[in-house]
């Protein structure tokens, strides 16, 4: 059976070989997104074509999202269909005597709205500009910043040149004007009354690449552009350490391995306290950051590789934050072998962890250490690591 990076690595590609021309042009029924979706799921996370609630250990959005937003990058099929059917409004003036820009696409309210706001409208002629609804002054469409007025209006679509011509857009209003509208009518007409048009033809420019030119990457982003940044996203996959390595660690790092307490929310069998201290209640917080059994391995390591930081136990911050702040204490070209470190010593301690679980074994802090080491020269000679321990 595939590994779980192995099988993260399939569904991505199967993902992206779905046939792109369909994608662009018309939307997937949500039935059909959603069995794809919980296919993918249960082959990633248990290799079955079903799986329930309890084998997930990351809800799928998270999973969908951006690796710098902390998902594992997997497409959302919704929001990428989306991105790949905006090129149609994007490339409609550039490519105006195309038959295809006579069709009609249907974006949707929420992704119209999106569409215009990361576009610039140049008007030249105002032949195939909305008046009423594209951003084409730089401020804002004007049905959304004056909607009091924009209720008055009888017909929306209306260019901006027909509407300059002779105040056409006056005679668009219809009926009488509320006090609140009539603010807005003034304020409207301050700002278009001067405006002169071009003879070159109107322009659209998309503000999310430097060239101006679409990109359904830039477009998928979009998407996620109000999801917070994750800290170690990028830099979590960007290290040297396998990829089973650094899935596990996308875990821990969310505290979502199946350590005591997220065992205890599945109603699963478990034994509440650590298997390696036995003191406290285990949960990713205690087994990789206060527990003792830790801690003295991280000492062992410290000292045999000679380097001068703290031990996770020593300040109880998170683990990410630990990390992050720690690997700042080392020169440039020390940091990609300390993040390889860092990843491999929690991984071991996660398998001595599972050894006593399940295989009834266990080894001393000086045995995990020696451990750590023999591998680290292994991982040396495969290219990982180049000055750490030397």
């Amino acid at each position: 059976m595939l590994s779980i990076d192995g099988r993260l690595c399939l569904i991505k590609s199967v993902l992206m070989a779905l046939p792109v021309h369909y994608l662009s042009v018309l939307q997937l029924p949500k039935w059909a997104i959603k069995d794809i979706e919980r296919k993918c799921r249960g082959f990633l996370w248990k290799g079955q074509e079903e799986v329930s609630g309890g084998h997930c250990l990351v809800s799928w959005r998270k999973v969908c999202s951006p690796v710098e937003k902390g998902g594992l990058g997997v497409k959302d099929l919704n929001f990428f269909g989306q991105a790949l059917r905006l090129q149609w409004p994007a490339r409609s003036l550039e490519q105006r005597e195309r038959p295809w820009t006579l069709a009609a696409f249907k974006l949707g309210n929420d992704v119209n709205l999106m569409f215009r706001s990361v576009v610039k409208y140049i008007v030249g002629n105002g032949e195939n500009t909305d008046f009423w609804t594209a951003n084409w002054t730089g401020h804002g469409c004007f049905a959304w910043r004056w909607p009091t007025l924009f209720s008055y209006v009888g017909r929306a679509r209306l260019s901006v040149a027909k509407a300059l011509c002779n105040n056409r857009w006056v005679r668009g209003l219809q009926g009488a004007l509320s006090n609140e509208a009539m603010g807005e009518f003034f304020q409207l007409w301050d700002e278009v009354h001067d405006f002169s048009l071009l003879p070159s033809p109107d322009e659209i420019r998309w503000k999310l690449t430097g060239d101006g030119k679409f990109s359904a990457a830039s477009a998928y982003d979009v998407f996620f552009i109000a999801a917070e940044d994750c800290s170690y996203g990028e830099l979590l996959w960007r290290s040297r350490a396998p990829s089973r390595v650094r899935f596990f660690m996308w875990l821990a790092l969310k505290d979502r391995c199946l350590t005591a307490d997220n065992l205890a929310k599945r109603n699963w069998p478990h034994d509440p306290l650590c298997s390696l201290c036995e003191r406290e209640d285990e949960d990713c917080h205690h087994l990789f950051v206060t527990c003792p059994f830790t801690a003295e391995v991280w000492r062992k390591i410290r000292r045999w590789c000679d380097a001068n930081f703290a031990i996770q136990a020593d300040g109880d911050s998170r683990l990410a934050d630990w990390w992050l702040a720690t690997r700042r204490r080392f020169r440039t070209s020390y940091k990609v072998d300390f993040d390889s470190a860092f990843m491999l010593i929690c991984w071991l301690i996660w398998k001595e962890r599972n050894a006593r679980i399940f295989q009834h074994v266990s080894m001393t802090t000086e045995q995990v250490a020696e451990n750590i080491k023999e591998e680290i020269t292994v991982w040396r000679v495969a290219g990982i690591f180049s000055q750490f321990g030397e």
